[in-house]
């Protein structure tokens, strides 16, 4: 069983992004044996950790077949959403 995090952002994918938000979601489940990668858009950017992290095409995020596609029945989407 694959889990995601995902974040409609292009942040750089470096070791801050992983220390913080959707990232540090992904590696604390990593730290529980639960095999997790990042998904955000691309561009490919100077630093992004390339074995935990999947940049993908920002249409393929609205994409159910792409989600299918990589078997994503696990997603935590983190969307800033707020009242």
């Amino acid at each position: 069983m694959v889990w995601y995090t995902c974040t409609p952002i292009a942040f750089s994918g470096g070791g801050d992004f992983f220390s913080r938000d959707s990232g540090l979601v992904c590696k604390g489940l990593q730290s529980l044996g639960i095999n997790c990668k990042s998904i955000m858009p691309l561009p490919v950017l100077h630093g992004d950790i390339g074995e935990d992290l999947i940049r993908i095409e920002y249409p393929k995020l609205e994409d159910s077949k792409w989600w299918r596609s990589i078997d994503a029945t696990n997603v935590i989407l983190y969307t800033w959403g707020g009242i």
